[in-house]
């Protein structure tokens, strides 16, 4: 059985969130990829949709 608690506590160790200022606008993302790769930007909470 997996215990997808002790998974995503591993997957933060490795991939910490990290925080950015763009044009006074924080932004909180997480980088795990390999160079070149794509960015895939998800956007969720409340009125996010805005965006």
């Amino acid at each position: 059985m997996r215990d997808f608690k002790a998974e995503y506590r591993g997957f933060l160790k490795q991939y910490p969130f990290q925080t950015i200022d763009v044009d006074g606008i924080k932004l909180r993302y997480q980088y795990g990829g390999k160079e070149g790769a794509p960015v895939i930007v998800f956007f969720h909470g409340l009125e996010m949709h805005e965006m």
